[in-house]
């Protein structure tokens, strides 16, 4: 980095920069003084440096080997050019180089190891995507990018949240109760993320809201409330109940995987996972928490078709990590307005 070597710097005894100052102009470190030494150990580094690039290109080589040096100018005996040159003048093979003809321009080579004309003994082989014919009847070609994007494709990213199937009126994008909806959201996720498992203490466990600063937030007292009666039901609070054998809980797990050609991250809100007596995972359930209001049978209904897919890719995932079949993995949906609970999957 060029502008890396233009900086200078001084460490404590702890290795801790104590001052970084951009390269002054010789004639100012001239007249200073102070930071010769500083501008001294700086073009040393920065000639190190040149010279440990140098060597990997140097040990890459296959088919020939050329160190060349152009002809014009004055090389300083401290860079990189000049040390390389005085290692290898002794060697005698000095000669010029033709690096064109039109025009004219010639380097001298210090070293030379191999053919010049080497390159003109190898045939160039093609890969098969490189040779293509004509895309039309007119005989023109797609363009480099084009053809780059057919043989380097990046993976998609994508995240199962995203693959909710829902209609959404233009209308209702910035109305302020969506607003007011995705922050009740936020926080109702937030407050089931501090709970890992449930003994029905409620006020320890609104303590442990208050420890993590939720309380003060706008809308904590209804996102408590709803958290509070979906583990007090009987059907959703039993996977907030230890059992024994021991259950396990990831809570809000990251994770990332190729899936059928894409690239899937994402975290489930959680998995409660169980063991056989060896010590193998058992069984596991999702369940990811939806602030979404269900009135009826027909909503509800709605509502699990549209987070199938989200569901889907959770559950590929959950299989990746424990090495389940899909068939001991189960994926439900908690409803917290209404505190509600619906499998996507069947049991």
């Amino acid at each position: 980095d060029a502008r890396r070597n233009d900086l200078l710097w001084e460490r404590d005894s702890a290795g801790q920069i104590k001052w970084l100052l951009g390269k002054p102009p010789a004639s100012i470190v001239e007249w200073d003084g102070r930071l010769a030494p500083d501008v001294e150990q700086l073009n040393s580094r920065s000639a190190f440096e040149g010279m440990c690039r140098l060597y990997v290109g140097m040990t890459r080589a296959k088919c020939a080997l050329y160190v060349l040096q152009h002809t014009n100018g004055n090389v300083s005996a401290r860079s990189e050019s000049g040390l390389t040159r005085d290692r290898l003048k002794e060697t005698g093979s000095e000669s010029e180089y033709a690096l064109s003809t039109s025009p004219p321009v010639a380097a001298l080579a210090l070293y030379e190891c191999g053919e010049r004309d080497w390159f003109e003994q190898h045939e160039i082989k093609c890969s098969e995507f490189e040779v293509e014919g004509p895309d039309d009847s007119a005989g023109s070609k797609r363009p480099l990018s084009e053809r780059l994007r057919a043989v380097c494709r990046p993976i998609q990213r994508r995240a199962p949240s995203g693959e909710e199937n829902f209609q959404l009126r233009g209308g209702d994008l910035f109305t302020a109760n969506r607003e007011a909806g995705r922050d009740m959201g936020l926080l109702v996720h937030e407050l089931f993320a501090a709970v890992e498992w449930f003994d029905g203490d409620v006020n320890a466990l609104k303590r442990r809201w208050k420890s993590l600063g939720w309380d003060g937030h706008s809308g904590y007292e209804e996102a408590a409330k709803r958290v509070l009666a979906c583990l007090e039901d009987r059907v959703i609070g039993a996977w907030f109940t230890q059992t024994d054998p021991v259950r396990i809980a990831w809570i809000e797990r990251k994770f990332d995987m190729l899936h059928e050609g894409s690239w899937i991250s994402g975290e489930p809100d959680r998995v409660i996972l169980e063991r056989d007596v060896s010590g193998a995972w058992k069984k596991a359930v999702i369940l990811d928490f939806k602030t979404d209001s269900v009135s009826d049978e027909t909503s509800l209904a709605t509502k699990i078709r549209g987070y199938t897919s989200q569901l889907a890719l959770y559950k590929s995932a959950v299989a990746r990590l424990t090495g389940l079949d899909s068939a001991f993995i189960r994926s439900g949906l908690v409803f917290t307005d209404g505190a509600l609970m619906s499998f996507v999957d069947a049991e």
